[in-house]
This record gives C-alpha cells, sequence and structure tokens, in this order.
C-alpha cells in the first residue's frame, strides 16, 4: 500500500515558490496542497515553481481531475518539476497536457533530473 501524500511550500525570495511531494496523491490531498499552495500566489509575485517529486509514488484519477480543475489558481511563469520517476511523469504528463486542451495552463512545465538543474535554470532566466 502506497503511503499517504505529504508536502511541503515555501516561498523563497524573490519570486520562486519550492515544494516537495511524497506518496500517493487524492482528490482530497490535492485539494488540501493547492489550498496551501494559492496564497502565496494571491500575496507574492511567483515567477517560478520548483517541485522535488522524487519521493511521490503517483496520483489516482481523481487527483488528476482535482489538478485540473484547479491548476488556474496557481500561475507561475514555469514549473520546473525533478526527479520523477517515469511512472510519476506519465501522470503529471495526463494532467498538464488535459488542462492545456482545456485552456487552463497557460505556463510552462519542465522535468529536469536534480534541484540544482532546476535552480541553475532558473538563474539563466533572471539575468
Amino acid at each position: 500500500m502506497n503511503a499517504p501524500a505529504s508536502w511541503e511550500v515555501r516561498f523563497e525570495e524573490p519570486d520562486t515558490v519550492f515544494m516537495w511531494i511524497a506518496g500517493t496523491l487524492t482528490d482530497h490531498a490535492t485539494n488540501a496542497m493547492i489550498d496551501d499552495l494559492a496564497p502565496v500566489h494571491r500575496t507574492r509575485r511567483v515567477r517560478f515553481h520548483i517541485v522535488d517529486i522524487s519521493r511521490l509514488d503517483g496520483m489516482d484519477r481523481a487527483a488528476r481531475r482535482v489538478g485540473v480543475a484547479r491548476i488556474h489558481e496557481v500561475r507561475p511563469e514555469v514549473t520546473l518539476f525533478y526527479g520523477a520517476s517515469s511512472t510519476v511523469r506519465a501522470g503529471f504528463n495526463l494532467l498538464l497536457g488535459a488542462a492545456k486542451l482545456l485552456g487552463r495552463l497557460d505556463y510552462q512545465s519542465k522535468f529536469l533530473a536534480t534541484e540544482v538543474e532546476a535552480r541553475a535554470w532558473i538563474e539563466a532566466r533572471r539575468r
């Protein structure tokens, strides 16, 4: 049995949200995670998300539906995922593809291998 989802969201000056997600995302967990993330977007200028999904086991269909329905509540310029297994990456690609088709996703997403790569990518864009 997979572990229940856990996560942490933190803002890093000047414009980045760093978060990690572990376990298995369900619809309830996804709603709670977006509830934690959305206020940061309402109170700060967020350009980038760095998301460590190396400990994420997966997400169920209901979690993907919630993600698609609520993705508009968080609008970075780019979300950089790292540490994804092929299964987790496939799940996120389904979510992101559906959101794009429905016109709910208007920002870029990238999958990278490490946090170091993600931070270097951001620094190159800030220059």
